[in-house]
């Protein structure tokens, strides 16, 4: 809905295909990354203890599975640049689309009345 609004008509087929698209890629990256995720996990110290460095060890298996996810979702999105650039016509009706689309997410989540 907001990409007609910046000057991309996209049909419902072609959003379809671009977010289909934009998971592929994620999908890939996570995939590549999973053996360093797994060696993570394999050294991180037993949580049952109230040792702070096995809590330290379990915010630093924490922190690399949100940060690997984060990476893997950014350049999913950031490959898309090219193929709304052809679509488009416009590298800043481009950049404004993909931009738009996880602020909309993020004010969506934020404004949720629990």
């Amino acid at each position: 809905m907001l990409a007609p609004l910046l000057g991309l008509s996209l049909s419902f087929r072609q959003s379809l295909i671009v977010v289909l698209m934009s998971f592929t890629i994620a999908a890939v990256i996570l995939g590549a990354l999973s053996p360093v995720a797994l060696f993570v996990v394999w050294n991180t110290p037993v949580a049952h203890d109230d040792d702070p460095v096995v809590r330290g060890g379990i915010w630093f298996w924490a922190t690399h599975v949100v940060t690997f996810i984060t990476l893997a979702c950014v350049w999913g999105n950031r490959a898309l640049v090219p193929l709304l650039h052809e679509w488009s016509g416009s590298a800043w009706t481009a950049r404004c689309v993909l931009l738009a689309w996880p602020a909309r997410w993020t004010f969506c989540s934020a404004t949720r009345l629990p």
